[in-house]
């Protein structure tokens, strides 16, 4: 079976059909049922085994390049478990950064756009400001993130997917 075209096609092809896809059109709808294979299923703990011992927050994509909500609040001294759900007919990441790393983040993301191996790393730099991320989800895909208790601050997450960070992004306050 040949890799979907999301797997093989360069940056500006992409960035093409993601505004194709953007307009939600029934062409859109069709196209987007056929580019992106069913997930596999997740391995591991379920959500509901996980809220025994971790918070949960849920986190959604939304239209125009959004996260919902754009704030989660969690407290300190407690693992975490977020919900990450893709209702999007475009592929979307989650990456949660140390306090004040937004920027640096988006930039390092930014400059592994031309890099060969970018979709394989679904556009996650590697750099130390990166505390947990997600693989690129499909349309209707779900990703589980378990993050051990964070000290109190402001985190910020975004999409890293090329040109989503400048408006995907909200914080996941630890009080």
């Amino acid at each position: 079976m040949s890799a979907p075209f999301a797997a093989k096609a360069k940056p500006d092809q992409l960035h093409a059909l993601h505004g194709l896809l953007a307009s939600k059109t029934p062409t859109a709808e069709l196209i987007a049922s056929g580019l992106f294979p069913p997930a596999e299923k997740a391995k591991g703990p379920t959500l509901e085994e996980l809220a025994k011992t971790h918070q949960v927050l849920k986190l959604s994509t939304a239209p125009n390049l959004q996260f919902a909500p754009r704030q989660l609040t969690a407290k300190a001294g407690a693992p975490i478990v977020i919900a990450f759900n893709n209702p999007d007919l475009m592929q979307h990441n989650f990456v949660l950064g140390k306090p004040g790393s937004l920027q640096a983040i988006g930039q390092a993301a930014n400059a592994l756009i031309p890099q060969p191996d970018a979709i394989k790393k679904a556009y996650v730099p590697s750099v130390p400001q990166v505390i947990a991320s997600t693989a690129l989800l499909n349309p209707n895909d779900t990703a589980i993130v378990i993050l051990p208790s964070l000290a109190p601050g402001d985190y910020p997450f975004l999409c890293t997917f090329p040109g989503h960070w400048i408006l995907m992004q909200g914080v996941l306050t630890i009080k």
